[in-house]
């Protein structure tokens, strides 16, 4: 039964949501970390605001890139189960059917073994319905084979474990909800905090923390990249930390050239944010 199973992709799915699990709860970990690390380093200065900045910045990209990394995830096993919650409900439904027919069919019976042959009309009645369940509960059958065969599975037993194995699955499928939830949680934590430290910029001062940012902003992005690389192993997407850059940018209306220009696009990159990551997700 176990090889069955593997063979239907159970064990590699359960694996890679491990995996999941175990990137998720090290990525918070090193979230909750990097506050700590913004408040030492801020100064009243030029430098420490900068510093503070940056710190920020990769806060609110490392949880993008985990929120992006989830909702692959999430695409990628969505399908699956589903197609397979599908194949159980008609599995159970099919085998209650099964029952129900049989139950009836065997209350026709008994009627008709305790009925006097002097009853020939009800007799024919009889004889007619039993044949008639006996055709339907003979349908039934085959259709469940037709359902154990597209589940991959022999028999009634290994569609026990079939239906063991779909609810880990839904039961991984919405841990991966809840740290979803976690990671977007963090991200609009990080840019509440963004925005905390740069109003603090003095008048005079901005050229100064631009220039330090920018002076700065190799090193982050390396520990940025360094930092998800290791967390993620072999399944590090560069092209995901990318596009989880620019739209972390693009939030924080990187230029910031006018006031009414930054919180304009804030609200407008919040509101896109949340109708695209923040859309409730179905609960299996």
């Amino acid at each position: 039964a176990a090889r069955a199973m593997e063979a239907k992709g159970f064990v590699s799915e359960r694996c890679e949501l491990n995996r999941q699990i175990k990137a998720d709860n090290a990525l918070l970990r090193i979230l909750r970390d990097t506050v700590e690390k913004i408040t030492v380093a801020f100064e009243s200065t030029a430098a420490g605001i900068a510093a503070a900045l940056e710190v920020a910045r990769e806060r609110i990209i490392i949880s993008t890139y985990g929120i992006r990394h989830i909702i692959n995830q999430q695409n990628k096993l969505f399908p699956s189960i589903e197609r397979r919650i599908k194949l159980k409900q008609q599995y159970d439904d099919v085998r209650k059917s099964i029952r129900t027919k049989t139950k009836e069919r065997k209350k026709l019976q008994a009627e008709k073994k305790a009925l006097s042959p002097l009853h020939v009309k009800r007799h024919l009645e009889l004889a007619s319905s039993i044949a008639g369940l006996t055709e339907e509960i003979e349908e039934l059958r085959s259709e469940k084979k037709r359902i154990l065969a597209r589940a991959k599975c022999d028999d009634d037993k290994e569609m026990k474990v079939f239906a063991a194995k779909l609810d880990q699955s839904k039961r991984d499928y919405n841990a991966l909800i809840e740290r979803k939830t976690a990671l977007t949680t963090e991200r609009q934590d990080g840019i509440t905090q963004y925005e905390d430290v740069y109003v603090r910029i003095q008048s005079g001062d901005e050229e100064a923390v631009k220039a330090e940012r920018q002076r700065l902003r190799t090193e982050s992005e390396s520990r940025i990249s360094e930092t998800v690389s290791k967390i993620y192993g072999d399944r590090f997407d560069s092209k995901l930390l990318s596009d989880a850059t620019k739209e972390t940018d693009l939030d924080l209306a990187f230029d910031h050239r006018a006031a009414e220009h930054r919180e304009r696009l804030h609200t407008l990159n919040r509101n896109t944010y949340r109708s695209q990551h923040t859309k409730e997700d179905p609960v299996l």
